[in-house]
């Protein structure tokens, strides 16, 4: 089966401000200059040159042969894939986030392994790109990569790499030896500090601006959150389907599709309380099954980096102190913990202590 080989085409990129040209050549991404400029047209038309070149020479065997192919055109190829599955409502669109992201570590121009053959690209290959990410800071925060960070790159290279041996674009080995790669363990890069609970002013001033704003969606999801402390998938999954027993004294979200499916095998239950149960039915308006409970703006489902990024803007725009929408499962987690802990039973005056022969009041009174 031969493979569809598509033509370059002009495309465009803002990075801090400025707007860049580039397109894919074989692929592997070619730096055209600004966009718009006339030296960045030439250089296109030079990739168009050598696209073309390349399919005459092709055209002379009939069809085109078996190479081998290179780690750039794998990793875009493994992005297309992910888009597809995207398209077809397979996948989440924070997996495809992650998959480019993942494909962009591995075609750095910094490595420069973007050009060899995928067959070749081994353990040292991955270590290498390990390495790197953990020196590597990000651009905005100026923080080095945390550990967890650079853990789910490297799994996602190692996806792309499972992937392509399914499609038969390299053999097995190179899969095979790619798992030999252990993930950094603890202290072996920059630990995340851990999540602290979400401030109840701070979340209903939030709130209010989105609501403002005219996002009553994103508003209704984080208080359904901030109320039953689930996830912020799970709160784009709701629909009207997954609710039961809204008239019952004990209303419950039931969902098929969650994090834990595959661990745990059962459903996730969301029980429901009366302020959770208030944000639901201001949410329920059209009676459609299969519509999702909150969606944006513009009527569309919500997905949880787009609710993060709603809360990060608002915050920004409002010079409000920043937080995210885990910190909301946090929180609950934090009030159930404290709302059910059992208290020590209080000792009575005159009880025997622990290890102690006399009672507590003569013990006290020999000190």
């Amino acid at each position: 089966m031969t493979r569809k080989r598509t033509a370059p085409t002009y495309l465009k990129r803002t990075e801090n401000g400025k707007a860049y040209a580039y397109c894919y050549l074989f692929g592997a991404q070619k730096r055209l200059g600004s966009y718009g400029t006339k030296d960045s047209f030439r250089r296109f038309e030079q990739c168009l040159a050598a696209f073309e070149q390349d399919n005459e020479e092709l055209a002379d065997y009939g069809h085109e042969p078996e190479r081998e192919i290179t780690v750039g055109e794998l990793g875009l190829r493994y992005y297309e894939h992910m888009e597809d599955r995207l398209h077809r409502k397979t996948l989440c669109k924070d997996r495809v986030v992650a998959s480019r992201t993942g494909m962009r570590h591995l075609t750095s121009k910094a490595l420069g392994f973007a050009g060899i053959n995928a067959n070749k690209f081994g353990p040292k290959a991955l270590k290498q790109i390990q390495a790197h990410l953990v020196n590597s800071s990000n651009p905005k925060t100026k923080k080095l990569f945390a550990r967890t960070y650079v853990n789910q790159n490297i799994n996602e290279i190692r996806r792309a790499f499972k992937w392509a041996v399914s499609e038969e674009l390299v053999t097995v080995n190179v899969f095979e030896r790619l798992k030999t790669v252990n993930g950094l363990k603890s202290g072996e890069g920059r630990e995340t500090e851990p999540r602290q609970p979400a401030e109840p002013e701070l979340v209903e001033q939030t709130i209010a601006h989105l609501e403002q704003e005219g996002h009553s969606g994103i508003a209704g999801a984080l208080r359904f959150m901030r109320w039953t402390g689930c996830r912020p998938d799970e709160a784009c999954r709701l629909t009207l389907r997954s609710l039961e027993g809204l008239n019952s004294p004990d209303p419950v979200a039931r969902l098929r599709e969650h994090k834990s499916r595959k661990k745990t095998g059962q459903d996730r239950v969301i029980p429901l309380g009366s302020k959770a149960l208030t944000v639901v039915k201001d949410a329920m308006r059209q009676p459609e099954l299969e519509r999702r409970l909150f969606l944006s703006r513009a009527g569309r489902p919500l997905v949880p980096n787009g609710i993060y990024q709603a809360v990060q803007r608002t915050c920004q725009r409002y010079g409000l102190k920043r937080w995210t929408p885990y910190q909301l499962r946090t929180s609950t987690r934090k009030q159930q913990q404290h709302f059910s802990r059992p208290r020590r039973p209080r000792r009575r005056r005159g009880t025997r202590c622990h290890g102690c022969k006399q009672p507590a009041q003569h013990r006290l009174v020999a000190k």
